[in-house]
């Protein structure tokens, strides 16, 4: 194979038959039918872009979140159904949907008609719609489903789908989410295109999705899709042309045949080569053409075929030379090029393949050629053998498609059930990349840190939002303002600076699931967990009695997001919420702006001590209020308790502390720390209840089991609580 050298692409002069009567009739059915349509648009709404949905969510369901599959799964479907349109009088996007891999161009021509336009490779396509011409090819957009979501053309920048806007249009509100989704369904169908051989052997097969290979592969998708999801894999690759590169190089070798020479002196083709294996290939030398017909005898165009169509003047399957030579575009596009040397693919290239390699035409190059009554019907392929010959930079990606015997398959299924495996592979590890490359770092979004029946400091980041422009609808969150909050519980106070010694409790709500959460205050760890989301994490702590009578104490926050960041960038916490983080689209770096990766030191609080006199004579008069009699008993499931008996909290000092009259010698001694924690112990000192101040007379704290009055085995402690 020649060195891959991208040649810069050229646009040919289109070839126009004379007769008058058949151009108009020509008009008319390329006004109204596309040229050159991929798979049909079913296939890539309900069919490939589905099952890589589904194998995303099997396989990937952790470090890829349900906004894939579940969420915005319509719009990245119907995406990838309205990039084969508008078509008819609008224009068509598809002549875009070609990309031959060894030279890197696109589509030569059209059969009967020029383009009409400048219109680029597949992969040039994809990138940026470089050839956009709303007027012409796209009428605005104006013909996609989106007019029912509210959205406008200039939200979709006059029909611009490419992988640099869905990249940018990803944002963090829901609706430019949905946009985002929207046109990466686009890039879907433009990748599985790649798959297709007619679009990567520069093949225009305009009658495919209406009487061949493309309508037939759609109507037994059943039994030529894989069988089971849990045998793929989503594909990985470090760049976004790769996905198209590979899949492209794949739906090239899958109709790519090794025949040697084809020497008029001896007729045939050699019998033992791949191609001659599969199928019979003689020269006819009154034509002075190559035919190529089945082993079984039976025609390959036949009157009619599954597809439909009738065949009344074109008999033979064949390529004949000499009117390749004197002109390869129009010969390509008609009865005299239904099959040809791969190594004169796109005409005046020296980037085609190798001599002794074949391809076989798959379908008709219009949709009724020149009319639907004596239309170009699909072909009748039974090969003997299935011999593909892979290119040699995917050779060990299809080491199991060569069969010696074929069997009762035609060549359609042969293909197809060897094709879409990758095809749903590749388009499900596109989506993943996409998310990787978007995947918005994570950020705190509240924290709340809380003494029971005392001070309370609870924040949030509000989004402020705004469309970037006044001409587009589309809002985005621009920046984001703390706010602090008021909700408190009886008796709680929404201050800073009211914290004091004794037991706190901290709350911190992530943007999305994290991992590897790290909390400090003051520089000291905070131990805590994450709740069963991985969004929500809670600790406690002691504010220790000993320190100056004033004193601030920050808060560091750090994580490291649960998902997937491409390059490894953007997976650690944004330090600053204030300024949104974004991915902007300079493939291929995929900047991060307004992005402040590290800890977030957005938060603290403030302790007071009062002095030690003062402080003895404050917990005297807590005492005073404390002491008295109070219910006792344990809290069961939910907000049921069960009374025990009545405790008398008593001012004699005992042994171990505070004396108690009560039901049994585990709350013998009681104790007050600081002013919202309660410690009971059992006669001989040992700490066996922690309760805390919930709201004015009510405490409730753990039961730490004594000897004298174990668990029993299968249960877990009860909670106990006091209550007046």
């Amino acid at each position: 194979m020649k060195p891959e050298i991208k040649e810069k692409a050229v646009r040919k002069k289109s070839h126009k038959i004379n007769f008058g009567f058949i151009l108009i009739l020509l008009a008319f059915v390329l006004n109204t039918s596309p040229t050159a349509l991929a798979w049909k648009e079913q296939m890539h709404k309900g069919q490939l872009t589905p099952m890589a949905l589904n194998l995303v969510k099997l396989l990937h369901s952790k470090p890829y979140p349900s906004e894939i599959w579940m969420t915005f799964r319509g719009l990245i479907e119907q995406g990838a159904w309205d990039e084969d349109f508008p078509c008819g009088s609008s224009g068509v996007r598809a002549n875009n949907h070609y990309y031959h891999p060894l030279s890197g161009r696109g589509l030569s021509d059209a059969p009967w008609i020029g383009l009409g336009d400048p219109d680029v490779d597949t992969l040039t396509w994809a990138i940026k719609n470089l050839s956009l011409h709303p007027a012409e090819e796209f009428n605005g957009g104006n013909d996609w489903a989106f007019k029912g979501w509210g959205w406008t053309v200039v939200d979709v920048d006059l029909g611009d789908m490419s992988w640099k806007r869905a990249i940018e249009r990803y944002g963090y509100t829901e609706d430019s989410k949905r946009l985002a989704y929207y046109t990466l369904g686009f890039l879907c169908h433009l990748l599985q295109d790649m798959g297709d051989p007619e679009h990567v052997h520069d093949d225009p097969h305009g009658a495919s999705g209406y009487t061949g290979f493309e309508w037939w592969v759609w109507q037994n998708w059943d039994s030529l899709k894989p069988p089971f999801l849990g045998g793929l894999k989503p594909r990985t690759f470090d760049r976004f042309e790769d996905f198209f590169r590979n899949l492209s190089l794949l739906g090239y070798s899958i109709d790519r045949f090794r025949g040697g020479e084809l020497n008029r002196e001896l007729g045939n083709i050699d019998k033992s080569s791949d191609l001659g294996k599969m199928f019979k290939v003689r020269y006819n030398r009154a034509g002075a053409e190559w035919v190529l017909d089945n082993n079984s005898g039976l025609p390959i165009l036949r009157l009619s075929s599954p597809g439909g169509g009738i065949n009344v003047v074109n008999s033979d399957f064949e390529w004949n030379w000499g009117d390749y030579r004197r002109n390869p575009l129009w010969t390509k596009g008609h009865d005299q090029g239904e099959w040809w040397p791969t190594s004169m693919e796109i005409p005046g290239s020296s980037l085609n393949d190798e001599e002794g390699y074949y391809y076989i035409e798959l379908s008709g190059d219009l949709p009724g050629e020149p009319f639907n009554a004596v239309a170009d019907p699909g072909r009748n392929f039974s090969p003997a053998a299935f011999l593909p010959s892979p290119l040699p930079e995917v050779a060990d990606q299809c080491t199991a498609w060569r069969v010696e015997s074929a069997g009762d398959l035609d060549l359609y299924s042969l293909i197809g059930m060897r094709i879409f495996p990758s095809i749903v592979e590749h388009t499900a590890g596109l989506i993943e990349h996409f998310f990787d490359i978007v995947n918005h770092p994570p950020f705190v979004r509240s924290v709340q840190v809380s003494q029971p029946g005392g001070c309370r400091y609870s924040v949030s980041w509000k989004d402020i939002k705004e469309p970037p422009s006044t001409s587009i609808s589309i809002t985005d969150v621009r920046e984001r303002s703390l706010t602090r909050e008021s909700k408190n519980l009886p008796g709680e106070r929404d201050e800073v600076s009211c914290f004091t010694p004794g037991h706190a409790a901290i709350c911190i709500t992530f943007s999305e699931p994290v991992q590897s959460v790290a909390v400090k205050m003051g520089g000291r760890t905070v131990s805590g967990s994450l709740d069963k989301d991985e969004s929500v994490w809670t600790g406690d702590f002691i504010l220790e009695e000993g320190g100056p009578p004033e004193e601030t104490r920050a808060i560091a926050i750090d994580a490291e997001d649960k998902n997937n960041h491409y390059g490894n960038e953007g997976g650690r916490l944004d330090g600053n919420p204030a300024t949104p983080a974004q991915r902007i689209e300079d493939y291929p770096d995929y900047r991060w702006i307004k992005y402040e990766s590290g800890e977030d030191t957005n938060h603290h609080i403030q302790i007071k001590r009062i002095k030690k006199e003062d402080e003895q004579l404050k917990v005297m008069s807590d005492i005073d209020l404390i002491s008295g009699a109070w219910a006792f008993g344990r809290v069961l499931e939910g907000s049921k308790k069960f009374f025990l008996c009545r405790l008398v909290l008593t001012k004699t000092r005992g042994e171990h502390g505070y004396e108690i009259r009560g039901c049994h010698p585990n709350e013998s001694y009681w104790e007050l720390i600081g002013r919202n924690t309660i410690l009971f112990r059992h006669k001989d000192g040992s700490i066996t209840s922690r309760l805390t101040r919930r709201r004015d007379g009510y405490w409730e704290g753990p039961y730490i089991p004594h000897k004298s009055a174990p668990v029993r085995p299968g249960e877990t402690a009860k909670p106990h609580y006091i209550e007046r």
